[in-house]
């Protein structure tokens, strides 16, 4: 069944792709990128047999642009938030997504912000574009702060970038947990698409500090956040998985 899965997920995500590609030119408002950025992952999801339930989305004020911060442990997280974010959202990539053909295309012509992980003046690059779309387009911006997926399923330590970018904007950071995304594609240690649910959790934003502030703060304001996502992971892994 995975096999058919992933073969149906192929043939949909290049379509999704070659339409966001074909319509990018004519698209300066990101409209139907965006309505894109809505239809794919709920196919994905659909094709998946991923179910989403959501709480503390009355926590996000709709009408505001945030910095998204949420856990980060399977491929599945990517269009569970894309899906689930309530306002319009882009979201920070590493640059090696983009050359994948057709998705990778239409994630480096869209709004989403590439980074490359291995040079330090990107990541600035980065920081700057995300700080124009919150600010002139009013987009929110998506951050794994981990890096990269936990292959354990635990919370591991957080990259300064998203901290950074909240103090350096001062918009507030909304940490996202999210529990049961490992469960549906990583079964057994192998790659396996297993349908069931993933929860999202929407805690209250986290506003940095006022004024001009240093590392000392900005590390404090990421420790808080991370905290903040892990004791709601705890709660939830208890009270959905029964952990």
């Amino acid at each position: 069944m995975t096999i058919l899965r992933i073969i149906a997920l192929v043939i949909y995500i290049t379509g999704c792709s070659t339409i966001g590609i074909i319509t990018l030119p004519f698209d300066r408002n990101h409209n139907i990128y965006f309505w894109l950025s809505r239809v794919f992952p709920w196919g994905i999801l659909k094709i998946s047999g991923v179910k989403i339930v959501e709480t503390g989305k009355e926590n996000v004020d709709v009408s505001k642009a945030y910095v998204y911060v949420p856990n980060h442990s399977s491929l599945f997280d990517i269009p569970v938030m894309q899906l689930s974010v309530p306002n319009r959202m882009v979201m920070i990539f590493k640059k090696e997504l983009g050359k994948i053909p057709f998705f990778g295309w239409q994630l480096m012509l869209g709004p989403y912000i590439s980074v490359d992980r291995k040079n330090p003046k990107s990541g600035m690059q980065s920081i700057e574009e995300a700080d124009r779309l919150l600010n002139e387009r009013k987009y929110s911006v998506l951050l794994f702060a981990e890096g990269t997926r936990s292959k354990d399923g635990e919370v591991h330590e957080f990259k300064r970038g998203a901290f950074y970018l909240a103090v350096k904007v001062k918009h507030p950071i909304v940490p996202v947990t999210l529990v049961g995304s490992r469960e549906r594609a990583n079964a057994g240690g192998k790659f396996k698409i297993v349908p069931g649910t993933v929860y999202v959790h929407y805690d209250k934003p986290i506003y940095p500090p006022e004024g001009n502030i240093g590392k000392k703060e900005e590390l404090e304001l990421m420790a808080t956040v991370r905290n903040k996502i892990i004791e709601n992971k705890e709660r939830m892994e208890r009270e959905y998985l029964g952990r």
